[in-house]
C-alpha cells in the first residue's frame, strides 16, 4: 500500500437515525448502500457500485474527525448478521487502521470500497451460510471458492478501483500459507488484502454468529495476537493494536478489586488504562452511586479481565 507522502442475507432496510446522531446516519447509509449493491448482484454478473463511492467518501471524511466513535458503533452493533452489515463493519475498521498506517485519502476511499465488497463472492454460495458451522467436506470446498466467484464478478465490472480485485480474491490468504483459495504466503499476498483479511477475522470474532457468541474486543485482540499471529504480517498487527481500542466505550471489565465497571472513555495513548464507571461489586450487586475513575499504572485498581455485559442486581 502506498503511504502518505505525507450475505447477501435478508435485505437490510434503511432505518433513519436521529438527525442529532451523524454517526448513526452514516452507518445506516453505508449498510444500505452495500445492501443495494448485493441485491443487484442477484440478477447481474457485474458489480454496480451505485451510491457506494459517495457513502465511502463521507465515511473517510467523518472518520478523519471522529473515527473512534464509528469504530465503537460498529463493535456495539447487535443487528442480525448480514453481508452488508459485515462489510460495513470491516470497512470502518479498515479506514481506522489504514489511517494509522498513513494512507492518503484517495487510498482510504478505494480500500474502504474493497473492504465493503470483500465478500461479494458469498452471494454465489449463500445457500451454505445458514449451515456454515457444520458443512461437509464438499461444502467446505465450495464455500472456499467464494473468492474466485467474487473475482469473476469483479472481472466483469470495469471501472472498479484495482485494489478491489486484490482484496476480493486474496483476503482469505494468510502469511503462513494456511489460507485459501491458492494457499499464498508472505509477500505474495497484497498488503491491502492482508489488512482486510485481518479485520475480517476481528469483525467476525466480535460479532455473534449462528454457531457461537461474540468475544469481547479485548478477547478478540488477544486471539489475533496469539492464535493468529503467524497468519498476518507483524506491522499490520501492530497498527491494528494501536488503532482499535482494547476496551471500547460501553464495554465491561472486572477490576483487580473484583468490582465490575463499564468503560466510558478509551485513550489511544494509554490503551490498557481506560476511564471506567465502577457500578457493582464482584457479585453483581449494583452500588447506589457509580464512581468514575481513570485507570493508571500506579492506581489502586487495574483491569483483571474483559467481560460481557453483566446482569446487575
Amino acid at each position: 500500500m502506498r503511504r502518505r507522502s505525507a450475505q447477501a442475507g435478508a435485505p437490510v432496510p434503511f432505518q433513519p437515525a436521529e438527525p442529532s446522531d451523524p454517526d448513526a446516519v452514516l452507518y445506516r447509509r453505508l449498510v444500505a448502500a452495500c445492501q443495494r449493491c448485493l441485491d443487484q448482484l442477484a440478477g447481474e454478473e457485474r458489480v454496480a457500485l451505485g451510491d457506494i463511492p459517495a457513502a465511502v467518501e463521507a465515511l473517510v471524511d467523518r472518520m478523519a474527525v471522529e473515527g473512534d466513535a464509528l469504530v465503537q458503533r460498529s463493535l456495539r452493533s447487535d443487528e442480525a448478521f448480514s453481508l452488508a452489515a459485515h462489510g460495513a463493519h470491516v470497512a470502518i475498521l479498515t479506514v481506522q487502521v489504514g489511517a494509522e498506517l498513513g494512507l492518503s485519502r484517495t487510498w482510504l476511499v478505494d480500500l474502504a470500497i474493497a473492504a465493503l465488497l470483500h465478500d461479494i463472492g458469498m452471494t454465489r454460495v449463500q445457500h451454505l451460510m445458514p449451515v456454515a458451522h457444520h458443512l461437509s467436506a464438499g461444502q467446505i470446498r465450495e464455500l472456499r471458492e467464494h473468492p474466485l466467484q467474487g473475482e469473476r464478478l469483479v472481472r466483469n465490472s470495469p471501472g472498479l478501483p484495482p485494489v478491489v480485485r486484490e482484496v476480493v480474491v486474496q483476503e482469505h490468504e494468510r502469511a503462513d500459507g494456511s489460507g485459501y483459495p491458492h494457499g499464498l504466503g508472505g509477500e505474495r499476498i497484497a498488503e491491502p488484502a492482508q489488512l482486510v483479511g485481518l479485520l475480517d477475522v476481528y469483525e467476525a470474532l466480535t460479532h455473534d454468529r449462528p454457531h457461537r457468541v461474540r468475544l469481547v474486543p479485548a478477547q478478540a485482540s488477544r486471539a489475533l495476537t496469539e492464535a493468529h499471529r503467524q497468519a498476518f504480517a507483524k506491522p499490520l498487527l501492530q497498527a491494528f493494536l494501536r488503532a482499535i481500542p482494547l476496551y471500547p466505550v460501553d464495554s465491561w471489565v472486572q477490576l483487580t478489586t473484583g468490582d465490575l465497571a463499564k468503560v466510558v472513555a478509551s485513550h489511544r495513548e494509554a490503551p490498557l488504562y481506560p476511564t471506567v464507571a465502577i457500578v457493582a461489586d464482584r457479585q453483581g450487586r449494583a452500588y447506589s452511586q457509580s464512581r468514575t475513575v481513570q485507570l493508571a499504572p500506579s492506581g489502586d485498581a487495574g483491569i483483571a479481565r474483559a467481560i460481557s455485559e453483566p446482569a446487575l442486581g
